[in-house]
């Protein structure tokens, strides 16, 4: 497994961070207000979109030409 950067957890920050909140909103106002639901489900989204992109991010292989 190679090194993590930071600039790879600063993606997986950025792209799992918005779709959290935004659903975590969206899940307060359609069950009336539970706040305590949508932070959750905020939370547990954006925290399986932040280890996928990690995961993706630690396991890939650059592109290197192979001859």
């Amino acid at each position: 497994m190679d090194r993590m950067t930071r600039s790879a957890v600063g993606y997986a920050l950025l792209f799992a961070i918005p779709p959290g909140v935004g659903a975590g909103v969206f899940v307060s106002r359609i069950q009336a207000g539970s706040l305590a639901l949508g932070v959750a489900f905020g939370a547990l989204l954006s925290i399986a979109i932040f280890v996928s992109i990690v995961y993706a991010a630690s396991t890939g292989t650059p592109d290197h030409d192979c001859q």
